[in-house]
């Protein structure tokens, strides 16, 4: 009897996950957009940037550095950003 009890409950809980995460692909399918939005504005803008400081400096590490910088800074950006909505 206990046993058709669980297995009740544990059903429904499932169920419910399902529902939930029916319910959150659109969002999913947005946050990965925008990753991809992200990504690709990252690296345009790495290139962007090497190109304009190896026209500044001869020096190989000075201008990789600063390509990582702004690559990683505008993908902490996105991470950060969508951190905060996830939290809202």
């Amino acid at each position: 009897m206990e046993i058709n009890n669980y297995y009740d409950l544990i059903a429904g809980k499932l169920e419910d996950w399902l529902a939930t995460a029916i319910e959150m692909l659109p969002n999913i399918a947005v946050a990965f957009l925008i990753l991809i939005v992200f990504y690709v504005l990252a690296k345009y803008l790495r290139k962007i940037t090497g190109q304009l400081l190896s026209r500044v400096t001869v020096n190989k590490s000075v201008t990789d550095l600063a390509e990582t910088v702004i690559y990683v800074l505008i993908l902490g950006y996105w991470s950060f950003c969508g951190t905060q909505r996830a939290e809202s």
